[in-house]
């Protein structure tokens, strides 16, 4: 009997934590838009109207991690069904034992970018960010449509991308109306994405795993240019995706500092230790089922 007593009180706890998050913009980030692309084995080149661009959907994930599973689902579902997305997935890094796709430079661009590295986290047009597995409306699906649909109005423009497979060169370009840089910016990226590599002992249960951004290399704030690839070599396979993508700089306006303040902020080791939980308070929870479990098993 106090076993049960037990099991149903920790039951209980991990069942009244999980709940829905909603999706939040982000505040001090731009939009992310763009997505052409070209495969990197063959010379070629692509344009777009701006107003022809898929939304980007940046998934952050990890070989080990099970709840990943139905959001990185209910992502293809969506590109399938209702809208097409550029989907990219990022994978945990830092302290990583099992997960080989992802890389120190990615996960710290995700740290700064995003302030938590907690799989699964989504980001739609890298401004509208939704953490967790658990839907805030009747479905996934229909949490990442609605995140999808509330993007920037890019208006009138253009984007190009050109590559030569011989020289390992991209040349870009892009149009664009500057009213959608809201009195900022704008930076440009390429994108290098594995198309789907295999990891047969990560232990989610999944063996493929698709869209992994290998790497990202910044453009500066020109409106065109060229730039030479470094040698990169795709975990498996010969699958290497070559995207191009820009990203408006917003304005930052600095509030004076409250010396009266009384929230002060968390150190910095333990941020990092909520990072690494996966879920915010995590490991507390854990900690309040291991004492209550002892507590109860103890009494005669």
């Amino acid at each position: 009997m106090k076993r049960l007593i037990a099991l149903a009180l920790i039951s209980c706890l991990f069942t009244t934590s999980v709940s829905a998050v909603p999706a939040e913009k982000i505040e001090d980030v731009g939009w992310l838009f763009g997505g052409i692309h070209v495969d990197m084995n063959q010379s070629s080149e692509v344009s777009s109207d701006l107003t022809d661009l898929n939304p980007i959907a940046e998934d952050y994930t990890a070989t080990w991690c099970s709840n990943c599973i139905p959001v990185e689902h209910a992502l293809e579902n969506v590109s399938v069904q209702s809208k097409e997305l550029n989907i990219f997935s990022f994978h945990r890094y830092i302290g990583e034992s099992e997960d080989p796709f992802g890389s120190e430079a990615l996960d710290l661009r995700w740290e700064e970018r995003y302030e938590q590295r907690l799989a699964p986290t989504v980001v739609m047009h890298g401004k509208i960010k939704k953490m967790g597995a658990v839907a805030d409306s009747d479905s996934l699906e229909a949490d990442f449509l609605a995140m999808a649909e509330d993007g920037p109005d890019l208006s009138q423009g253009t984007t190009s991308l050109q590559w030569n497979n011989s020289t390992m060169k991209a040349t870009w370009s892009i149009n664009y109306d500057e009213a959608i840089l809201e009195g900022g910016n704008l930076t440009s990226q390429l994108w290098i994405v594995e198309k789907s590599s295999r990891f047969e002992d990560g232990s989610n249960g999944e063996v493929d795993y698709p869209h992994i951004v290998r790497a990202i290399y910044d453009l500066g704030e020109g409106s065109q240019g060229e730039f030479t690839i470094p040698s990169i070599q795709a975990y498996d396979g010969d699958d290497l995706i070559l995207y191009l993508v820009h990203s408006t700089i917003p304005v930052v306006v600095e509030e004076p500092a409250d010396n009266n303040s009384t929230n002060e902020e968390k150190p910095t080791d333990e941020k990092s230790k909520d990072d690494d939980d996966g879920l915010p308070g995590f490991s507390l929870m854990l900690a309040i089922s291991a004492i209550s479990l002892a507590a109860i098993l103890r009494r005669p």
